[in-house]
C-alpha cells in the first residue's frame, strides 16, 4: 500500500503556511517550528517599521477546511482548548497566542492564552470584530510582549497609533512599592478594584 498524507496533516500544513503569511502582512516575522513541534507551532517577533525587536510570541495554529465553529454566528463563536495543550502553553516563558484558520473563508482569529487559569478558561470566547488576526491587532500583540514582572518595557505603537495631548506633571515615587500576583484577567481586577472604590 503507498503512503498516503491525511486530510488533516494537508490541512494543518496549510494552515500554518497561511498564518505565516498573515503575520508577514501584519509586517512581523514569523519562524516555523520543526516536525517536532508538540503545541506551538511557530514564533511571531513584533516588528516595528521592518525592525527587528526580540519581542516573541508563540504562537499555535489550528486550522479547518470548513464548517462553522461553536455556537458561531456573526458576531462570535466559542472554542474549546485541549486539556493537553492548556497544561502545556501555561507553562510557557512567552505569551501563547492560539490562531484559528478556516481554508474556506480564509478568516484568521486568534487569542491571546495568558490568562488560562483554571478548567473552566479553557473555553474561549471570540469576538469576530475584536480577535481579526490583522493589522488592527499589532498593538494588542506587542502589548502581549511587556514584561509581566518587574516595571516592564516599553513597547511603541505599531498600528499608527492615537493623536494624544500630554500634560507633564512631577511624580515621585514613594520608598516602598508593594507588588502582588492575581489569577484575574486584567480587565476583570480593574473591574473588582473599581467595585471596591466605588463600596
Amino acid at each position: 500500500m503507498n503512503k498516503k498524507v491525511t486530510t488533516s496533516q494537508r490541512i494543518g500544513e496549510i494552515g500554518e503556511k497561511a498564518a505565516n503569511l498573515q503575520f508577514l502582512r501584519i509586517g512581523f516575522q514569523f519562524d516555523g517550528r520543526s516536525r517536532l513541534e508538540a503545541g506551538i507551532d511557530g514564533i511571531a517577533e513584533v516588528m516595528d517599521d521592518d525592525q527587528p525587536t526580540a519581542k516573541m510570541i508563540a504562537v499555535q495554529v489550528k486550522a479547518t477546511e470548513r464548517g462553522s465553529y461553536v455556537g458561531e454566528t456573526n458576531a462570535g463563536f466559542t472554542y474549546r482548548v485541549r486539556a493537553s495543550d492548556f497544561d502545556y502553553w501555561r507553562g510557557s516563558n512567552l505569551p501563547v497566542i492560539l490562531v484559528l484558520y478556516r481554508q474556506l473563508d480564509d478568516t484568521f482569529f486568534w487569542k491571546s492564552l495568558e490568562n488560562l487559569v483554571g478548567e473552566a478558561e479553557r473555553t474561549l470566547q471570540f469576538d469576530k470584530e475584536r480577535d481579526v488576526l490583522d493589522g488592527r491587532a499589532k498593538d494588542r500583540l506587542a502589548a502581549l510582549t511587556v514584561a509581566k514582572q518587574g516595571h516592564g518595557y516599553y513597547v511603541p505603537p505599531l498600528g499608527g497609533g492615537e493623536d494624544a495631548i500630554i500634560n507633564m506633571v512631577p511624580l515621585q515615587l514613594p520608598e516602598e512599592i508593594f507588588v502582588a500576583q492575581t489569577q484575574l484577567s486584567t480587565q476583570k481586577a480593574l473591574a473588582r478594584m473599581n467595585k471596591v472604590r466605588e463600596g
